[in-house]
């Protein structure tokens, strides 16, 4: 994603979905919205499978079709420096080779 101030505002292009954090790098907030995706996958996967789910400290806000739109409420309900997480709803396979 990239980012360019002018004047007062800013101007954000998705470029493509971000790439996940390591787990050592998740701040508290971060933490508990994955800890909610865990414990609220396999029931989003029967109904949401390929949609994006916004998440705010540990709770679901919303589903959306897609990320660009799920980060978009993400910023209009919580603001930009709030800590919401988009997260795509599908099957996790670990990021290591086998």
């Amino acid at each position: 994603m990239g980012e360019q101030q002018t004047g007062r505002t800013w101007r954000i292009s998705i470029v493509d979905e971000p790439e996940p954090r390591p787990c050592g790098m998740l701040d508290d907030e971060q933490r508990a919205d994955q800890e909610a995706l865990n414990q609220l996958l396999p029931g989003l996967l029967n109904e949401h499978a390929g949609q994006f789910v916004l998440f705010y400290r540990g709770e679901v806000v919303e589903i959306f079709e897609t990320f660009e739109a799920a980060y978009a409420g993400g910023i209009e309900r919580f603001g930009l420096d709030s800590g919401f997480t988009v997260s795509r709803v599908e099957v996790r396979r670990p990021a290591w080779g086998g």
